[in-house]
């Protein structure tokens, strides 16, 4: 009732008048009326002040936002709860359009359009709205056209209704219906709902599992109709009991499992559901749950019980309880033929008096640590029978509990009296088989070593990773052996140590090879004692314990000797030394190959005459020397260096003076270039040296240097006594300014070689 006792109009005619008070209100805005007497236009009634100001009083503060909207979809003239329920003020309105507070602009801009081209009369939808700091709240927006304005635009009337409450309730309720369905759902146990008429009403996922039947063949249907099972099992009664208000439970129903022959057991909770309006009972609930597990478990335990007792009487072991203090409670007929005693006479004593007296403090030790522990224990324990013969036990306990205290000990003792004696020797038979087996487990580790030893060896270019793996391999065969590698000289008459490994103090690393006995007799030469034996010259004094020399032989002639020490408490037995020999056999033949690479490979790469690398290696490592530096932004030079008028020198003194010439320029250049140059004969009497990271200027000073040497060398010729006087034209090229490719780096040098010679030789010439 209003104000005047009148009844309120439905809400539905309410917004209806308001959409046509509003109408007529934008009439009015969009066809301003200027003051004059009331008068008759066209048969309509011009409005009086009065009447505009009531109508604008209600468009800007009703209940609702309410705007217009043309075809572009901008706010025209909202009203002023619009703008509070947007959070914006009246000027920022004017600049916005429909999309800019609509979460959704596609589904509101859709029916204002389809409003607009007369699709729809009017629309109504409920949508989520942002204001202006971004908090959102919903809205139910009701859309209609209106007539035209006085240009003939278009436009609707939007009216916004803030329906947050409502839909954040049903949203909430909504919530609260998923979770508790939820909840049944995904219960273990089963959930039945049944109304006041005897219908189904809720049957969850967990009922369908313990009786294999579906929701969709008991919802809305009787309940002994739907699982007729539940009267067979008398579950009728419970049902009704639940209907008049009552809570009952029915327990350890059996049934059979659906599709199974074998049974299974439930029991079942029930109780009343009441109407939260008067308080009646309104239906029931049932919370039905599967003890199959629990029933089948207390069966088992009736069987296992029974079968203790039968195993407890006729078990070949001794089995025994007693209290807390000790005192027998129970023992089986295998105790009673281990003791002695009778069964009688055992209930009279204790556990401590079986006992034998040096078993006394660990037979207490462990009933103390089973109460602290409550862990099983096992020991072993001589007892003294009643014949006063000793018997040796395994006795294993643990605590017996009541109503979760501790009450007693039960043990379980076995006599192990003859597999004692049996353990003892086979003890004594297992640790010869382990020595055994850790005696060929070594020998197989050490040849696999020096197997891997060989093969590294054969892999080896240089006689320095030779040494490098005999020192890593010999040290992981003879830990305990301090030792060395020594290697003859190449004129025989000294053999130096090349490699050694652990203490080498009282060893002299450098003799003769009369000095040591194993070169002398060309065979191994072991001392196991040096107090007694016969001592090498090239050992320090006080010598070792003892050593043992081996030589190496390759093509019948000794390489060196594999000398090994032995340490003051550890033996160095046969197989010891059988594998030093196989050591020293390998290595020999390593270090065969390894020079005769090196000899066959010198013979490849160095001319035989001068002893400096020949062409075709030069091009090769100029090559890689080029890649180098242009990966490193680094200078390379290249010398070349030409004896000048060697033709006339060579017919003048004879082919030995010519030689002699070209073998000493060799020397001269060897010994005058660095550790990383590459000094090669490049023809007959030309000779280039390649110096990497090495710029114009130094090169310029070392082509000057071996020009200025070459002209201070002397040639005599034996048969006439005369002295030959050789120069030098040196040409140098730097890369990459000079050539970037060995032929181009080459051609540079060759062509300032020949500018010196044309100049008058013994000069230097840069490449242009």
């Amino acid at each position: 009732m209003d104000i005047e006792g009148k009844p309120k109009k439905d809400l539905a005619e309410e917004l209806e008048s308001l959409r046509d008070e509003i109408a007529h209100l934008q009439s009015l805005i969009l066809h301003p009326v200027v003051e004059a007497p009331p008068s008759e236009v066209a048969g309509t009634t011009v409005p009086d002040k009065e009447s505009v100001r009531l109508q604008s009083g209600l468009f800007e503060y009703g209940p609702f936002g309410i705007a217009l909207v043309d075809t572009e979809f901008n706010i025209i003239t909202p009203n002023r709860a619009l703008c509070r329920m947007l959070g914006y003020t009246e000027a920022e309105m004017g600049s916005l359009h429909l999309q800019d507070f609509t979460q959704d602009p596609n589904s509101s801009v859709q029916l204002v359009k389809q409003t607009l081209d007369g699709i729809l009369p009017a629309a109504k939808l409920e949508e989520q709205l942002v204001k202006k700091s971004g908090e959102t709240f919903w809205a139910q927006i009701t859309i209609s056209a209106i007539s035209k304005d006085h240009a003939g635009r278009k436009n609707c009337l939007v009216i916004l209704e803030d329906i947050s409450d409502r839909k954040w309730a049903e949203l909430a309720l909504k919530t609260e219906k998923q979770l508790l369905e939820r909840l049944i759902n995904s219960s273990v146990d089963g959930i039945v709902a049944f109304d006041s008429d005897g219908f189904f009403t809720v049957w969850n996922p967990g009922m369908e599992r313990i009786f294999g039947v579906s929701s969709k063949e008991t919802l809305g249907r009787p309940v002994f109709q739907a699982c007729p099972f539940f009267k067979e099992l008398g579950e009728d009664v419970h049902f009704a009991a639940a209907l008049k208000g009552k809570k009952v439970i029915s327990r350890d129903r059996r049934y059979a499992i659906p599709g199974s022959t074998k049974p299974a057991y439930f029991e079942g909770y029930y109780g009343p559901m009441y109407n939260p309006t008067n308080g009646e009972v309104m239906g029931g609930l049932a919370i039905i749950r599967d003890v199959t597990e629990r029933k089948l478990a207390e069966e088992e335990k009736r069987i296992s019980e029974e079968r203790y007792r039968e195993l407890f009487e006729n078990a070949y072991d001794m089995v025994y309880t007693h209290d807390l203090t000790g005192r027998i409670t129970s023992i089986n007929k295998a105790a009673e033929r281990i003791l002695g005693y009778a069964r009688a006479e055992a209930l009279e004593m204790r556990f401590s008096q079986f006992v034998a007296p040096e078993f006394q403090q660990t037979a207490r030790r462990m009933i103390d640590r089973q109460i602290a522990d409550e862990a099983p224990i096992t020991q072993e324990l001589e007892i003294i029978a009643k014949d006063s013969g000793r018997v040796t036990l395994e006795v294993s306990n643990r605590l017996v509990f009541r109503e979760g205290r501790p009450i007693g000990i039960q043990g379980i003792a076995r006599d192990i009296t003859e597999r004692k004696k049996t353990e003892e020797a086979l003890q004594q038979a297992n640790k010869k088989l382990e020595a055994w087996i850790q005696e060929l487990e070594q020998r197989t580790r050490e040849m696999t070593l020096l197997s891997e030893m060989g093969d590294v060896l054969r892999a080896c270019v240089t006689t320095e990773e030779v040494y490098e793996v005999i020192v890593r391999v010999a040290q992981e065969i003879f830990p305990a052996q301090g030792g060395a590698l020594f290697i003859i000289g190449p004129l025989r008459n000294i053999v130096e140590s090349v490699a050694e490994w652990g203490d080498t103090s009282q060893l002299e690393l450098t003799f003769t090879p009369d000095e040591c006995w194993a070169l002398r007799r060309g065979r191994i030469h072991w001392v196991e004692d040096t107090r007694t034996g016969l001592l090498c010259k090239h050992l320090h004094s006080p010598p070792p314990r003892g050593y043992l020399c081996i030589p190496m032989m390759a093509q019948s002639e000794a390489v060196g000797i594999l000398h090994l020490m032995q340490s003051e408490d550890t033996q160095m037995p046969e197989a010891k030394q059988r594998l030093a020999m196989a050591m020293a056999e390998r290595v020999a033949m390593a270090l065969s190959n390894l020079r005769l690479h090196e000899t066959l490979r010198n013979q490849s790469i160095r001319d035989q005459l001068t002893g400096l690398f020949n062409r075709s290696f030069l091009e090769e490592s100029l090559e890689l020397e080029l890649r180098r530096a242009g990966r490193t932004q680094n200078p390379l030079s290249v010398i070349m260096l030409a004896l000048d008028n060697f033709q006339v020198v060579y017919e003048k003194c004879g082919l030995d003076a010519g030689d002699s010439i070209l073998r000493k320029i060799g020397m001269l250049i060897q010994t005058n270039v660095r550790k990383g140059d590459i000094a090669c004969r490049y023809s007959g009497h030309t000779f280039v040296v390649v110096l990497p990271q090495s710029n114009y200027e130094a090169s310029l000073q070392r082509a000057t240097m071996l020009c200025d040497l070459a002209r201070t060398l002397e040639i005599k010729h034996q048969s006439e006594q005369r002295v030959c006087k050789i120069t030098a034209s040196v040409g140098l090229a730097v890369f990459p300014g000079h050539g970037q490719t060995v032929e181009a780096l080459l051609r540079s040098a060759e062509a300032a070689l020949n500018r010196a010679r044309s100049s008058g030789g013994d000069c230097v010439v840069g490449a242009n």
